[in-house]
């Protein structure tokens, strides 16, 4: 994945390719005409757009310019277009393609961005004078019309759509662990942290679930929003705005249980490994209205590890609880001591 910064006059870039019996044998190179020119243009959104309309004796519209929005798409686009084969209507074509321009949902941009209309074709029509006539029509709506002829200075016509184009690799999930351990994030959304619901989404994305902490193809992951499931094991890492406070009572016992539930499951829809170790990280402030002790301890019977973090500061947290949840004060970080590291290789 990529993240392109394009710099370049804006074109909206329209190829009529004769696909007529007569040109059977020329139409790959036809074709790679259509590739040099979208190689030399910069494509993109505010850049050359590319709408493509193939015919012979029928015309159809291939792809329009909201279509494909990169150069590897249209080039993909081209590898796969084949020959129609039948006569040839030039004027049709153009027709068909000038009704087409006027649909609002095929994307052309207003009168400020401009129209170059190529034409590929040898020219054998057989809707003569139509084809002058609508040659017309598009030199009344000053669209430029380019044939395929002086093929050595192709590139050349088209300088003035050829811009700058900085691009770099945007990681969806680095690599950042070689252990590997199947990850529940539990996070109290109840109504005592109803002010603070957003800063824990954003400390378990940023500190916790970040490539540079944890993330990594041998960690997966799941939330878990008081008692509701969010999110499976495997699901993206990046999801913070997806979540919402539901306020109500604090039932960390509940949520507990479904963890424990999850973890324990052979479903393998459910993505959990068989032998890989299990972390629960819960961001809550205690208060809960049933104790979590027995349950918490229940998990770690089972062999799994429990973090206990609250975003809140003393002496808003009921730190008791949180120690009962971790099993310990060395398992509890609160903002007094949130700078200490989490995980450990």
């Amino acid at each position: 994945m990529a993240r392109c910064i394009i710099r370049a006059q804006p074109l909206d870039l329209i190829f009529i390719l004769d696909s007529s019996g007569s040109l059977r044998d020329q139409f790959q190179d036809e074709i790679d005409v259509i590739r040099r020119i979208i190689k030399h243009v910069t494509i993109g959104d505010t850049a050359t757009r590319v709408m493509l309309v193939q015919f012979s004796g029928t015309q159809h519209l291939e792809f329009n310019f909201h279509q494909f929005t990169t150069r590897d798409e249209l080039l993909a686009a081209l590898d796969v277009l084949r020959h129609v084969s039948g006569i040839t209507r030039i004027g049709g074509a153009i027709e068909f393609t000038l009704e087409a321009l006027k649909d609002p949902a095929n994307g052309m941009r207003d009168s400020s961005v401009p129209k170059i209309v190529y034409i590929l074709s040898d020219g054998r029509t057989h809707d003569y004078p139509k084809d002058l006539e609508m040659v017309g029509s598009f030199e009344e709506a000053r669209y430029k019309i380019v044939t395929n002829a002086n093929l050595q200075t192709l590139e050349a016509r088209f300088d003035p759509y050829h811009g700058t184009e900085t691009c770099e690799k945007v990681p969806a999930c680095v690599k950042g662990s070689d252990k590997p351990v199947d990850l529940a994030l539990v996070i109290d959304a109840s109504e005592s942290l109803y002010q603070l619901f957003q800063e824990q989404v954003h400390f378990a994305i940023k500190r916790i679930s970040s490539p540079d902490h944890l993330l990594g193809q041998n960690v997966h992951s799941l939330q878990v929003q008081r008692s509701t499931i969010r999110q499976q094991f495997g699901s993206d890492c990046s999801s913070e705005h997806t979540l919402r406070s539901i306020k109500g009572t604090t039932s960390t016992d509940l949520a507990l249980k479904d963890t424990l539930d999850l973890l324990t499951s052979r479903d393998p829809n459910d993505g959990v490994r068989a032998g890989v170790p299990k972390l629960v990280i819960i961001l809550t402030d205690g208060h809960s209205a049933r104790s979590p002790k027995e349950i918490a301890d229940e998990m770690r019977a089972k062999g799994i590890t429990i973090l206990a973090i609250s975003v809140t500061p003393e002496p808003r947290i009921d730190i008791n609880e949180l120690i009962d949840i971790a099993g310990g004060q060395a398992r509890v970080f609160t903002p007094r001591n949130a700078h200490v590291r989490l995980f450990t290789a």
